[in-house]
């Protein structure tokens, strides 16, 4: 498989894979999936033809040719000038599996005006004699709470009976009066269906898994450390193959390189938590949040419904592709619909600053694919390294504080008198001038070198 360019083609400016099949392989090919990385083999066009802005030239054809035919050589040969453009991998590091990971369902119930009415709605409920009796003999029960659901279809029950209503049987009625009451909570029964714990589809959750990892050693690693009571559903494990771009992976750094998952466990945890579940209010961590609020109490409380949500906090890394960051030690607990990453102790910084260095034209589409990027070990683990990046990060929040409130938007002030308010809009636009003396400094390379010396570098042409 070849990567090629992007805007090769036509009508789309993506980048092109090729691939070569072919059922003679020679002996020491059998087994294996050659992959050579010529993203930089072609020219620019003089003039573009819809999206084609770039070529391969008869020469770069001839050398990726080359690189083909000689695959397993410079495979070898850690000097050749190509060996980073090139890899050979067996067929089965191609495989993964994808298991479900459930949690069990605990229910508590009560009755409030909101539950009733959707009880009243259900079709099993429109389906029994004299629904609207039926409902008037549950309303004072309004404002009642059962830790199990034996207690709370004895209350009913009784209720009904009361009012001299037949209390209804059968699995679809029963299945909507616990639809309507049930409240999902941490600590309430346990749901079973016929002897089986029932999974809760709600904190169901998936990972891909490279087809040599055990599944089990996954789940007591990566998820029972945080949800002791899960389990993997084996029936509903499916194989597949995948092509990852991080397999044409080339070093942009001298030295080793590693895994990322070696550095940090991704957040597999799921909640569908609504706005207004349980007894406190929920702290949301939006994108437009992530990089300014320091604490989870600054965040607004969770208000829409439906979102599939991942727990998140303090130390953790947050965010997509491209735009990461490090909570602070003292940020709290929040969820947040974004990647949420549990970094090794003095790894986050150095893993988020390399995380955001990723080009954004080259998003990591899956959890997955972001825990097989390879990261340089010299940079990662060094504590040097940690402690240096510690100063840039806090330099970069001080400065974004600095100069949140400098030059606001001129027509959101209270003046209403146009003459003082051009007045206002004149002093604004001298305030403007000056600031451009003040940071001018920054803009010019040969300064900013000379006060970072002797560390600092300055390249002139």
């Amino acid at each position: 498989m070849i990567a090629l360019p992007e805007q090769l083609l036509f009508n789309t400016g993506i980048p092109v894979y090729l691939w070569t099949l072919t059922n003679r392989k020679t002996a020491d090919l059998k087994g294996k999936v050659v992959l050579i990385n010529a993203q930089d083999a072609s020219q620019k066009m003089r003039q573009p033809v819809g999206d084609k802005r770039r070529y391969i030239a008869p020469d770069q054809a001839a050398e990726i040719v080359h690189q083909y035919a000689n695959a397993l050589e410079i495979a070898r040969d850690p000097q050749h000038p190509k060996f980073a453009k090139i890899q050979v991998l067996g067929s089965e590091e191609f495989l993964y599996r994808k298991i479900v990971i459930d949690r069990p369902l605990r229910l508590r119930y009560e009755l409030s005006e909101e539950r009733l009415a959707r009880l009243s709605d259900s079709r099993a409920f429109r389906n029994v004699n004299d629904p609207d009796g039926l409902l008037d003999a549950l309303r004072p029960l309004v404002g009642s709470d059962w830790k199990t659901k034996a207690k709370a279809f004895t209350a009913l029950r009784s209720a009904a009976l009361e009012k001299g209503h037949i209390w209804p049987t059968g699995i679809a009625f029963e299945k909507a009066v616990r639809i309507a009451l049930g409240v999902r909570d941490a600590e309430g029964e346990l749901q079973e269906d016929k002897g089986k714990v029932e999974a809760d589809p709600e904190q169901r959750s998936f990972a891909e898994l490279s087809l040599g990892e055990n599944p089990d050693e996954h789940l007591r690693r990566e998820v029972l450390p945080d949800a002791p009571d899960a389990w993997i559903d084996h029936t509903k494990t499916r194989t597949g193959c995948e092509i990852s771009p991080a397999h044409f992976f080339v070093p942009e750094v001298d030295g080793p390189h590693a895994f990322f998952r070696q550095y940090a466990r991704a957040e597999t945890a799921r909640t569908s938590q609504n706005a207004g579940d349980g007894d406190g209010v929920v702290s949301h961590l939006r994108a437009q949040d992530l990089h300014v609020v320091d604490s989870a109490v600054e965040l607004p409380n969770l208000t829409e419904t439906g979102l599939a949500l991942t727990p998140c906090g303090s130390g953790d890394l947050v965010g997509r592709p491209g735009n990461w960051r490090l909570l602070p030690h003292s940020f709290g607990e929040a969820v947040t619909t974004m990647f949420v990453l549990h970094p090794l102790p003095k790894r986050g910084r150095a893993l988020c600053e390399w995380l955001n260095s990723r080009k954004d034209d080259a998003p990591v589409p899956s959890i997955r694919d972001l825990m097989n990027l390879r990261v340089p070990v010299g940079l990662i683990e060094d504590e040097e390294i940690d402690g240096l990046l510690n100063d840039v990060q806090s330099g970069r929040r001080k400065l974004r504080s600095a100069t949140s409130e400098v030059l606001p938007n001129v027509f959101t002030r209270t003046e209403a008198n146009l003459s003082r308010l051009k007045n206002e809009i004149r002093s604004a636009a001298y305030e403007a001038r000056l600031i451009g003396d003040l940071v001018r400094p920054l803009e010019d390379p040969i300064l900013r070198a000379e006060w970072s010396y002797p560390f600092g570098t300055c390249q002139t042409w």
